[in-house]
């Protein structure tokens, strides 16, 4: 069924144009007649119209022009044609130029002209119509994604308020890319207080990245908070993660259980960059590499979870991070890397805050401008 289009024939005579209107009204053009330029108060039924035609028989170029404002105003997105008679007219059409006319046609008009004339202007008319239907879906559209999308956005920010990322020995720096993050960073105390500490990183970024965060946060702190041994806790994750995610989605992470009274660290590096151990003087004193593959790709039956047990002394930190880090670029191409890492921590910096030079650093490299999600976390031994 064709599209109705919404037209007003501004006359005092509409007589002298029954023909038009009957033409119009087999094109399926809903009429409206008024004399006067259409407004809330004049307009039959629709005051937004598609098509104006402009009876300027027996006008002058000043009566169009009164009217210019109120065109101007409430017809910008109107066709507006004016019907005009070369013979008779007063009308300089140079002067009503500022009424912004689309066309204008003279009469007498002889019929066949003016059917096609008519079709032509129809279906221009019906295509500016669809493209606007079109356009105002897509704004719905888009303002239900963007609806759900803080929806969403607001459930992965809860997570990190369900933990303890507010623990005095920790300090970070999280940057998603996009809206949602790839990376996670989880924390959470058991009944003796020790201190468990998850960070992930989610193969990509944005919300297919950030989709494993739920039921790994949700696996984490459960069974921290009833202080299960880290072991069971990563092959629990792992478990959910492979059965969860497709193929090309995996999770890199670093997880931790952190004794306070012993001063002793239990940890698992599965894919992240190394672990980096300072003293309290900043000083670079270990390097523990990967033991084993990102979850998720290794099946549930087949995971073996490589702990490694260290005690370490009050003010060392323990450094772990996304590959955001060492993978930002500089506008050459080149990227941060290990050795310039590395090289921030030889005992330059005795203050606390590590995070904030290694940021630093990395942001003057790559001039602010991350590539990907970058999480950078630092654990002092208290």
């Amino acid at each position: 069924m064709a599209a109705t289009i919404h037209t007003c024939l501004i006359t005092q005579q509409p007589e002298i144009w029954q023909h038009l209107i009957s033409q119009l009204s087999h094109l399926n053009h809903e009429i409206d007649i008024v004399d006067d330029w259409p407004t809330p108060q004049n307009s039959p039924s629709n005051f937004s119209y598609s098509l104006l035609l402009i009876d300027g028989i027996d006008k002058t170029s000043e009566q169009l022009l009164q009217k210019k404002d109120i065109t101007n105003l409430n017809h910008d997105d109107s066709l507006k044609v004016l019907l005009s008679n070369h013979e008779s007219s007063d009308v300089n059409l140079n002067e009503v130029d500022a009424i912004s006319l689309d066309d204008i046609w003279t009469t007498p008009i002889e019929s066949h002209i003016s059917i096609r004339r008519l079709e032509a202007i129809t279906r221009q008319l019906t295509k500016q119509q669809k493209l606007r239907e079109q356009w105002s879906e897509a704004v719905q559209m888009k303002a239900h994604l963007e609806s759900e999308r803080k929806s969403a956005k607001s459930i992965f920010d809860n997570l990190s308020k369900l933990g303890n990322l507010d623990h005095p020995a920790l300090n970070y720096y999280i940057s998603p890319v996009s809206l949602f993050n790839g990376d996670v960073l989880l924390a959470a105390t058991d009944p003796n207080d020790n201190l468990y500490v998850l960070l992930g990183d989610f193969t990509g970024h944005g919300l297919p990245a950030a989709v494993g965060a739920l039921p790994t946060a949700q696996i984490f702190y459960t069974m921290s908070h009833k202080g299960l041994d880290l072991d069971i806790i990563l092959s629990e994750i792992n478990k959910h993660l492979y059965l969860a995610l497709p193929d090309n989605i995996f999770c890199a992470c670093s997880a931790f259980k952190i004794n306070f009274d012993t001063n002793s660290i239990i940890w698992a590096n599965s894919g992240l960059p190394p672990v980096l151990i300072c003293n309290s003087d900043g000083l670079l004193i270990n390097e523990y590499k990967s033991q084993q593959l990102p979850l998720a790709i290794i099946e549930p039956n087949s995971f073996t979870c490589n702990l490694r047990t260290e005690k370490l002394a009050k003010g060392d930190r323990i450094l772990t991070y996304s590959d955001g880090i060492i993978e930002a670029q500089n506008p050459n191409g080149d990227f941060f890397g290990m050795s310039r890492l590395k090289d921030l921590y030889q005992g330059q910096y005795k203050d606390n805050d590590l995070v904030e030079h290694t940021m630093s650093a990395v942001a003057q490299f790559n001039c602010h401008k991350n590539s990907d999600d970058t999480t950078f976390l630092c654990m002092t031994i208290i």
